[in-house]
């Protein structure tokens, strides 16, 4: 089978196993400036992996039946949304968001699926497919597949974490990126001009890889030149010394530098709060809230053209248990921020915590994923294909109006 020059590019990586290292991303040259496009948003998914507790993030103070389920772990004095709904003060960072009108929740949102397996809930989500065989393909990789004449750089499509993660696992994956320094040869220094002339040389006779071992040389040499200090943080937005706010920094400088990033994937895990949730939550919630406002604040006038959507695989159930935590659950929240979102809104039907609205003790689903999903690709992505070859089995119903078209 043929293989793309980027998929060449990303199984080069493997292939050399401690030789080079797929953990940046850098190609500022004309051919990528050249294939950037105007009409399309730089799309950054965050998967809140664990399962965030919706009902603890997103209170529904509205709705007595709340404090009666949750006599240990109710949130008090959460900050008010819009007279029903109120924020985790632990997540209080996002009401400026909030208040510019760029941020907007889906509550009671998740999967069709009832299933409380981490692992086949996560894929079900990252796949946008129920069908459990073994050629399953990321959501996001089929529309990258899909549309990979509009945008030809390496690093169309990255991923900050330590791996690729299933939503862009496919034909054309993302390379890995830890930081604006990782992406080269590694090799003792001594050695390092050979060890250079030896890789290119494995692929010289071939023309296909000779050009795509160029073009991965090439991301390299221009890697080193760029300078992150040349790009500094704008709009006196604070990054707090964690490793979400240094993924979403190394995501900023990425996008100043003109690189051709048109989606960027981050993990944020440690949802998975079965005990002590008040206390655990903190310090997850605090970090990601702080992440976001600094991306936001820095990027400016840029979230013009930037959809961040942020998800987690299901919710927690509505009571809460013995150990002060709450067990896995059925939906949760999601959250949508870019200057081209209709945000300061909560959008849900709501179906109530009373005990006859819940599905087996848990928050009842009324928005499919695949539903926002389905949105994002349509009206900020720019997708005008069939639908169906990247969420299969699924009838687009024309969105919730989160997001301008």
């Amino acid at each position: 089978m043929k293989k793309s020059r980027r998929k060449f590019i990303k199984d080069s990586a493997t292939i050399t196993g401690g030789l080079i290292l797929a953990s940046q991303s850098s190609l500022a040259s004309d051919q990528v400036k050249s294939a950037q496009t105007t009409a399309k948003d730089i799309v950054i998914c965050i998967f809140q992996r664990g399962a965030a507790d919706g009902l603890h993030s997103v209170v529904p103070h509205g709705d007595s039946d709340y404090f009666a389920h949750r006599q240990r772990t109710a949130v008090n004095n959460s900050i008010d949304l819009d007279g029903f709904f109120g924020l985790n003060p632990d997540l209080s960072p996002l009401k400026q968001i909030w208040d510019e009108g760029d941020l907007a929740i889906i509550h009671a949102v998740g999967s069709p699926d009832e299933s409380r397996s981490h692992f086949d809930a996560q894929d079900a989500m990252e796949y946008a497919d129920f069908n459990k065989n073994i050629n399953r393909t990321g959501w996001l990789s089929k529309y990258l597949t899909e549309t990979q004449n509009s945008n030809d750089s390496v690093f169309r499509a990255v991923s900050l974490n330590g791996s690729v993660p299933k939503s862009i696992k496919g034909e054309i994956e993302a390379l890995t990126v830890s930081g604006l320094k990782n992406f080269d040869v590694v090799t003792h220094e001594n050695l390092y001009v050979d060890t250079r002339t030896t890789l290119d040389s494995m692929f010289s006779n071939d023309e296909f890889f000779s050009d795509s071992s160029n073009v991965l040389f090439s991301a390299i040499d221009t890697l080193q030149n760029i300078n992150p200090d040349d790009y500094p943080v704008d709009n006196n937005a604070e990054y707090q010394n964690n490793e979400f706010a240094k993924k979403l920094k190394t995501i900023s400088t990425m996008i100043k530098a003109d690189l051709g990033v048109e989606i960027a994937c981050i993990d944020f895990g440690g949802w998975d709060h079965h005990n002590d949730l008040v206390e655990s939550f903190k310090l997850p919630a605090q970090a990601f809230a702080n992440g976001l406002l600094a991306f936001y604040q820095d990027m400016g006038e840029r979230m013009q053209n930037i959809s961040i959507l942020c998800m987690t695989e299901f919710g927690r159930r509505v009571a809460d248990n013995a150990s002060n935590g709450t067990d896995h659950g059925h939906a949760s929240v999601m959250y949508a921020i870019g200057k081209q979102v209709n945000g300061a809104q909560v959008y849900t039907d709501w179906p109530g915590l009373a005990e006859n609205n819940l599905n087996r003790g848990d928050l009842e689903v009324t928005t499919d994923f695949r539903e926002i999903f389905s949105e994002l690709l349509v009206k900020r992505l720019k997708y005008q294909g069939d639908l169906s070859s990247i969420i299969p089995e699924f009838a687009y119903q024309g969105g919730i109006d989160l997001f301008k078209s």
